[in-house]
């Protein structure tokens, strides 16, 4: 089933037809920072976090002796060529929104809402039960597969692994938000992406301060890790117990229930960025 919540309780009966609104505002007004997501399993972010240690390994192949010759690869002999994220912190990014005026979060919440509901009756699902206000619906199911990074492997800035939802819900619900929270839904919408919408889960970050040879050893690592399931011995044996570390971080892996899409807050702290959801739909 699916169970709607914000902190403090449920939420209260549907209200009428939305307001304008406007996005920006008076720059005195109070902003949080948000992004819509998908919480993922705690087994899939082990399985997530496993990828980006083997990432690192596949770094040093490449690197060869360097490591061992000069302490270090970072500019300061940090050997860490790769900040992989915080297993807490991993997620799937739907639709960033950014700096938002407090007084429009209800608004929010209302187009995250609609949007749910518009992508999800897409699918057939069983019948409502009597005094249900909500028809039951199985979870989205999210399967890894390979290893990239953005703007591209030669330049990394972000590195991710990819996903599929053969459902297609994903899909459909990032459109939808977009359809809602942009120019189209609201009068004063969000700027959104027009590019199409590639589900991917960030795990990692060049560090900092790395040599230009480790950074080299990065791009050559992405290359590797990107094309092992195309060769013979990638496909024969990716996911066994002597794969090789790059056909280790490209496998696919089985089907994970997606438990939670929230709008969620991101907010700076000298400990890091934490988030903190404001209004979500659970599955159950």
């Amino acid at each position: 089933m699916i169970v709607r919540g914000v902190p403090g309780g449920p939420r209260g009966p549907a209200r009428g037809p939305r307001a304008s609104v406007d996005v920006f505002g008076p720059t005195h007004m109070k902003t949080v920072k948000l992004f819509i997501g998908m919480h993922l399993p705690d087994m899939l972010k082990r399985e997530l976090l496993g990828r980006c240690d083997i990432l690192q390994r596949v770094i040093r192949e490449e690197l060869g002796g360097e490591l061992g010759q000069r302490g270090g690869v970072g500019q300061r002999g940090d050997s860490r060529i790769l900040r992989c994220v915080p297993e807490e912190k991993l997620h799937m990014t739907l639709l960033f929104l950014g700096d938002v005026r407090e007084s429009l979060l209800e608004e929010v919440y209302d187009a995250f809402d609609h949007a749910f509901d518009h992508a999800f009756d897409h699918a057939t699902t069983p019948p409502v039960p009597p005094n249900s206000a909500r028809r039951p619906h199985p979870a989205p199911r999210l399967t890894l597969t390979g290893v990239g990074a953005f703007p591209d492997s030669r330049h990394p800035r972000v590195v991710w692994v990819g996903a599929v939802d053969p459902s297609g819900e994903t899909e459909r619900l990032a459109q939808e938000l977009r359809d809602q929270l942009g120019p189209a839904g609201l009068k004063h919408g969000f700027p959104v992406e027009s590019r199409p919408f590639v589900p991917h889960i960030t795990i990692a970050y060049p560090a900092r301060r790395i040599t230009a040879a480790a950074r080299h050893a990065l791009s050559r690592s992405l290359t590797r890790v990107q094309t092992s399931l195309a060769t013979p011995d990638g496909a024969e044996i990716a996911g066994g117990r002597d794969a090789s570390p790059a056909s280790q971080a490209s496998q696919t892996s089985r089907a994970w229930a997606v438990p939670r899409i929230a709008v969620i807050e991101s907010t700076p702290s000298s400990a890091g960025t934490r988030y903190h959801d404001l209004h979500w739909t659970d599955f159950s």
